[in-house]
C-alpha cells in the first residue's frame, strides 16, 4: 500500500477532528494502519466507526467508542459467489 494513500487518510482524519465532527465513519485503506486514526479520534473523544475493512482487534479494543460494521470474510465470499451466479443466469 503506498504510504501517500495512508498519509492522506491520516491527514483527513486530523482535519475532521479539527473541524469537531461528531463521529468519524472510515473505510480504512490499510487495516494495519488504523492505529494513528484511532489515536487521533480517541484523543478528541470522537467515536470512530470502521466499515468494509476491519482493523486489527488490538486497535478495535483500545477504547469503548471504536466500532466496526461489516460482514466477516466467509459471508463476503458467499455473497460474492451468489452475485456471480446471478450474473451467469
Amino acid at each position: 500500500m503506498p504510504e501517500t494513500i495512508k498519509n492522506t487518510q491520516n491527514h483527513q482524519v486530523d482535519r475532521f477532528v479539527s473541524l469537531d465532527y461528531d463521529v468519524l465513519l472510515i473505510n480504512v485503506v490499510d487495516r494495519f494502519a488504523a492505529s494513528n486514526m484511532i489515536e487521533t479520534a480517541v484523543g478528541a473523544k470522537i467515536p470512530i466507526v470502521f466499515f468494509n475493512r476491519k482493523p486489527v482487534d488490538d486497535d478495535l479494543n483500545r477504547a469503548d467508542n471504536i466500532y466496526y460494521v461489516g460482514a466477516g470474510p466467509k459471508v463476503r465470499r458467499n455473497r460474492a459467489g451468489q452475485d456471480n451466479n446471478k450474473c451467469l443466469q
